[in-house]
């Protein structure tokens, strides 16, 4: 029952009309990264992937703070650029 929700998230990729940002760690035990890049993939538009090396599901903001934050500003930045 708890694991019977499901996203169709390479579904609705294709209509993603905003600048987009994925972020995804290379270590995640939960979604596997190749998924994350297959979304990123699939995206139209202005699309940034950011691959957090050593990353897990769970743990991007307390183990890999700098690196997570970093490329956050990164990718705001090339908005700012038009």
């Amino acid at each position: 029952l708890l694991g019977s929700y499901r996203f169709d998230s390479a579904e609705r990729m294709g209509r993603v009309t905003a600048p987009l940002l994925i972020v995804h760690g290379t270590d995640d035990e939960v979604a596997p990264f190749v998924l994350g890049r297959t979304l990123h993939d699939l995206a139209p538009g202005r699309k940034t992937f950011l691959a957090i090396e050593g990353g897990g599901h769970n743990d991007l903001l307390a183990r890999h703070e700098e690196a997570l934050w970093g490329g956050v500003r990164r990718f705001l930045a090339t908005l700012e650029e038009g």
